[in-house]
């Protein structure tokens, strides 16, 4: 087995946190880069810092914390953010969170998301068809998903030695 399919397998097996999953306390700013690195790193082998939070809250991606305290929500809204920034603008990140919460709660929005990260890491190695009907939100989510994967897929690509093969 090469270290490519190494890597696939072991990057297929990845999981971002459900919404019960998050931690349902207050934490502070280090607490939040620490967990939200955890969730992260084994996935887009990114950190997220104080000084990227810091901008998300002032750009209004981020609720603003109160008395310093980040909750749930803005742990959610750090990992969509953060999973996105791979590949897109903070504009176009901004319009896709503001798409999926239009009509319902972020809770039930990262609900969805997640389950569509998760379905997509694992079925990563299958053919995606577009579909041809209206385009919705699910569908521009679940491209948005795969484009990120399979930036990170490249990624690992280009590292492989080619001798190796």
């Amino acid at each position: 087995m090469t270290s490519f399919q190494t890597w696939r397998r072991t990057f297929q097996q990845q999981r971002m946190p459900a919404w019960d999953e998050l931690p349902d306390l207050e934490l502070y700013m280090d607490q939040v880069i620490s967990k939200v690195n955890q969730y992260l790193d084994p996935i887009l082998q990114t950190q997220i810092t104080k000084t990227m939070i810091n901008s998300y809250v002032k750009k209004e991606l981020v609720e603003r914390p109160v008395k310093k305290r980040y909750t749930r929500n803005q742990l959610a809204e750090l990992l969509m953010i953060s999973f996105y920034k791979t590949v897109f603008s903070l504009d176009e990140i901004q319009k896709m969170l503001t798409r999926m919460t239009a009509h319902q709660p972020l809770e039930a929005a990262y609900s969805h998301w997640i389950e569509l990260v998760n379905a997509e890491l694992s079925a990563l190695d299958k053919p995606t068809e577009l579909p041809s009907e209206t385009p919705s939100l699910q569908m521009s989510q679940q491209i948005a998903i795969r484009t990120v994967l399979y930036k990170l897929v490249s990624t690992a690509l280009i590292q492989v030695d080619p001798q190796s093969n």
